[in-house]
């Protein structure tokens, strides 16, 4: 598959989702990962946010706003 808008090679989901699974221990890895592009950071944002605790509502708003962008 390619992207129209600049010809460059784009995987399935399903296969980059395989390749943020099999990094779903290490953070470091999942922040660069989702870095890439928004496919990525939509496959690794539930595995970087697997333990996270919301103590005030800015916080809340914040995680919010990211999962939208």
């Amino acid at each position: 598959m390619f992207n129209s808008s600049n010809d460059r090679p784009e995987l399935p989901l399903e296969i980059v989702e395989l390749i943020i699974e099999s990094v779903d221990n290490d953070q470091k890895t999942l922040r660069a990962a989702s870095l890439v592009c928004a496919i990525w950071r939509t496959a690794a944002f539930p595995y970087l946010l697997h333990d996270i605790l919301i103590s005030e509502e800015a916080d809340y708003e914040r995680i919010k706003k990211l999962n939208s962008s």
